[in-house]
């Protein structure tokens, strides 16, 4: 699959990284058809805060391709909006600042989805 890669600030690449899987029972595979770049890239981008090396994004549409057997809620088709990372994985919701975070809101429960672009 493509990906958008951070390398260093000021240098973000297009990439290939391998097909996502299933794995684990409350993960779905969901195929990204438009994405967008989040505010929240801009500051590592430019430099100004500290990022991981590797694959980015977090904001997209996209379709269910697979979902695991735990999954509740989406089924394979439907049509999804991403916004943010999964619970409990930004900076703020690890030092329990969830008034902080976007991922307050839902319009549907967020499984662990591992992002495709084929």
């Amino acid at each position: 699959m493509r990906a958008a890669i951070y390398n260093c600030p000021h240098a973000i690449d297009v990439g290939e990284r391998p097909d996502p899987v299933i794995d684990a029972p409350t993960d779905a595979v969901v195929r990204v058809v438009l994405s967008c770049v989040c505010g929240s890239a801009l500051w590592y981008y430019r430099g100004e805060s500290p990022h991981d090396l590797g694959a980015i994004g977090h904001e997209f549409t996209g379709v269910v391709e697979q979902v695991g057997s735990e999954v509740r809620g989406i089924a394979k088709g439907d049509l999804v909006i991403a916004k943010g990372p999964p619970p409990g994985s930004s900076r703020t919701c690890r030092r329990n600042r969830t008034t902080s975070t976007t991922l307050r809101t839902r319009t549907r429960p967020w499984t662990n989805a591992a992002l495709s672009s084929r």
